[in-house]
């Protein structure tokens, strides 16, 4: 992945929170970013995550949105995306010039774990990153719960 404003490398700094091979993904992180614009236009990441969620066939349920933009101000906002799968949910804060996201998608009726991944990573490019720290969390699958 390059940042497109530098086209340096981006840097992504992973870590596992367990050595074990996950049932499911749930990608943590926090996103460093020079592209003030998407840190402020909240409908052009609306539509942005939309498009990456169903090019990689998840399903969106509902998506809430606020923004914290005043009439004198501009400035971040939160989505949620409700996903029959789970998940997505991020913040932006264009004042650290950083976005905290969260993406989880439950492998109940099939393997997500790449797909999970790959929103995740899409959702970074969107960013035009500079920097990320994330953390894959392990988590167990529904199926050796569900009765």
């Amino acid at each position: 992945m390059v940042n497109k404003k530098y086209n340096q490398p981006v840097v992504i700094d992973r870590a596992i929170a367990s050595p074990r091979e996950p049932d499911s993904v749930h990608w943590v992180g926090s996103i460093l970013t020079d592209d003030y614009t998407k840190l402020v236009d909240m409908d052009d990441a609306m539509d942005a995550i939309t498009n990456i969620v169903k090019t990689n066939q998840a399903q969106i349920l509902d998506v809430l949105a606020y923004s914290f933009t005043t009439p004198s101000e501009q400035s971040g906002y939160t989505l949620v995306f409700c996903l029959a799968e789970s998940h997505i949910a991020l913040h932006s804060w264009p004042e650290h010039a950083a976005v905290e996201l969260d993406v989880y998608l439950c492998n109940y009726l099939r393997d997500n774990r790449n797909k999970c991944t790959r929103i995740f990573d899409q959702i970074v490019e969107y960013y035009d990153a500079n920097k990320v720290l994330s953390e894959k969390v392990a988590r167990p699958s529904m199926k050796k719960f569900a009765r």
